[in-house]
């Protein structure tokens, strides 16, 4: 229960502090909308070969020539678990983990570097597009 847990969070002196949640810099209307095409999903591992996996994929990203494709992996082996970041072209990022981490968790941080990737990028762009606009 949630009692158990501030219980517990007080035992190990964890910190209960709410955080504070953060307004966008800027307007909604200046954001665009994004949508996700998931139609490869209606295709199930069990009866579809990786072959047709990689054809339905290059199929959709024929459609999407103006895109920067993100690529993420996590991966574990006996010996290590790591995450990259990449494009088509190049290692955007990459690291070890511990050793006793999940693949969930190589997975995982694989696609938080993306969105922070993402982040980055984007208000950066929209930075330089407002100081073109604005005084």
């Amino acid at each position: 229960s949630i009692y158990r847990t501030i219980n517990n969070c007080n035992k190990l002196n964890l910190s209960l502090d709410v955080i504070k949640s953060s307004s966008y810099q800027y307007p909604p209307w200046f954001l665009q909308n994004r949508t996700v095409n998931t139609s490869i999903h209606n295709y199930t591992k069990s009866i579809s070969s990786p072959v047709q996996y990689k054809r339905l994929f290059n199929e959709l990203k024929d459609h999407l020539f103006d895109y920067d494709f993100l690529y993420t992996d996590g991966s574990k082996s006996d010996n290590a678990t790591s995450f990259s970041l990449t494009t088509k072209n190049r290692a955007i990022k990459y690291s070890i983990l511990p050793k006793l981490s999940s693949i969930y968790s190589a997975e995982l941080i694989a696609i938080y570097e993306a969105i922070k990737h993402i982040y980055i990028k984007t208000m950066a762009n929209l930075q330089y597009i407002l100081t073109l606009f604005l005084p």
